[in-house]
């Protein structure tokens, strides 16, 4: 999948690939980017009493240190 992202700060094109696990869970992998080293994620479905358990786990390595732009200002 092609994905165009433009947050003002950050624009990106990324391409995914998706593997599914049948009904339990589908994975992604990064194939290409220019911001992204690499980057890997998943949903697995789990059946709990009275529904489903949904766990996501996003793996990312980006080519330029970001917690800086993460973080808060200091407050004076």
């Amino acid at each position: 999948m092609r994905l165009h992202i433009d947050s003002g700060a950050v624009a990106d094109e990324q391409i995914l690939t998706y593997r599914w696990a049948g009904n339990h869970a589908v994975t992604w992998s990064l194939e290409r980017s220019r911001t992204l080293r690499s980057l890997h994620g998943a949903y697995v479905l789990s059946p709990v009493p009275g529904g489903t358990e949904v766990t996501h786990i996003l793996l990312l390595d980006p080519r330029a240190q970001m917690l800086g732009a993460l973080k808060p200002a200091p407050r004076k």
